[in-house]
């Protein structure tokens, strides 16, 4: 009997690449497809009548819900979540992706990728930032905002040496690091730069439905080493583009992790009325009445926080279409 561990590099139905490379009967390969996700560290004990796979404890899992769950990556160091103006960006679902994220206790950069292209639409920008929770909010989930373009070599540098920094920080040997994002935003071609290959494909936005056209349709992990020290390996991982992201088995005290900054309010300016507020239509709300408020707040933190307020109350929508839907499904 001989064991072994193996993190998933690639996996689909058919398909098991293992890190280091395993040879593995497809009888094994099929039954595992149903329990390991990219990026599982797992420990294959292999005798001479069976191959025997077991999935170590996950640090987190990516994933979404919408009519089953899937496993999108396990034991991600951190996220990049892509973002363009072109194609159009769809607020709720890169709102959600960071939802997940959050509750997940993953750490988050979002790209705004081709900025040569996308000389910056202002609403564009603004429904960006409103991902972000304001300054000086009490929060250990903080993700930032990097600028990149495939045409501006500085900001490449800047994103790889970031990379860097956060694999030098990291307690552990191996980190991996995931691009997310919808399709077209560009994640296959910064994932070929990282890794200063050409394995993924890339295509051009279709002009016609002003979206992007599905060219990764499976998931790859490449072992990359910036440093060119042996012993400390770099996984970069591109994912599918992703137009829905479901996360109804989150609820609203889940999502809350997304708006640190609405706490910090109320240790200033006191606590809303009810303690179970939802910042909507509540009466005595602190975070509307400061919205509402101008001449207490600066022009650009009262636009954040009005931007913030929207994000909420589109995320609030969500939840209720989704409560509404599985009340119709219900048994009577």
């Amino acid at each position: 009997m001989n064991k072994s561990q193996h993190r998933v590099l690639k996996k689909n139905q058919n398909t098991l690449l293992l890190g280091p490379t395993i040879e593995l009967d497809k009888q094994s390969i099929r039954k595992a497809s149903s329990f390991i996700a990219l990026n599982d560290l797992v420990e294959i004990t292999k005798s001479e009548n069976r191959n025997t796979i077991k999935v170590l404890k996950r640090k987190n899992c990516l994933y979404r819900i919408e009519q089953s769950k899937k496993i999108i990556v396990a034991n991600v160091d951190h996220l990049f979540l892509v973002v363009t103006n072109y194609p159009p960006f769809n607020l709720l679902t890169n709102a959600n992706i960071l939802a997940r994220a959050a509750n997940e206790r993953i750490n988050t950069t979002i790209i705004v990728n081709k900025t040569d292209l996308v000389q910056t639409d202002n609403n564009f920008i603004k429904n960006v930032t409103s991902l972000i929770p304001c300054k000086n909010s009490v929060q250990s989930w903080n993700p930032k905002i990097l600028r990149c373009s495939l045409h501006d070599e500085p900001s490449l540098i800047a994103l790889k040496t970031k990379i860097s920094r956060i694999h030098d920080k990291s307690i552990n040997k191996e980190t991996a690091f995931v691009l997310i994002g919808q399709s077209g935003v560009g994640k296959s071609s910064i994932f070929n730069y990282l890794t200063n290959t050409t394995l993924q494909p890339t295509s051009e936005i279709s002009a016609k439905y002003k979206k992007g056209k599905h060219t990764t349709t499976s998931s790859t992990s490449y072992k990359h080493n910036f440093n060119n020290t042996s012993d400390r390996a770099i996984y970069i991982i591109d994912t599918p583009g992703i137009e829905n992201f479901g996360i109804r088995d989150l609820n609203i005290e889940n999502i809350r992790v997304c708006f640190p900054e609405w706490l910090s309010l109320q240790k200033h300016y006191g606590a809303c009325k009810f303690t179970n507020c939802k910042h909507l239509e509540e009466p005595g709300c602190t975070v509307r009445n400061m919205t509402e408020k101008t001449e207490l707040l600066p022009v650009k933190a009262r636009e954040t926080l009005s931007k913030r307020l929207n994000l909420w109350e589109i995320l609030l929508a969500y939840f209720n279409r989704k409560r509404s839907k599985r009340n119709q499904n219900s048994p009577k």
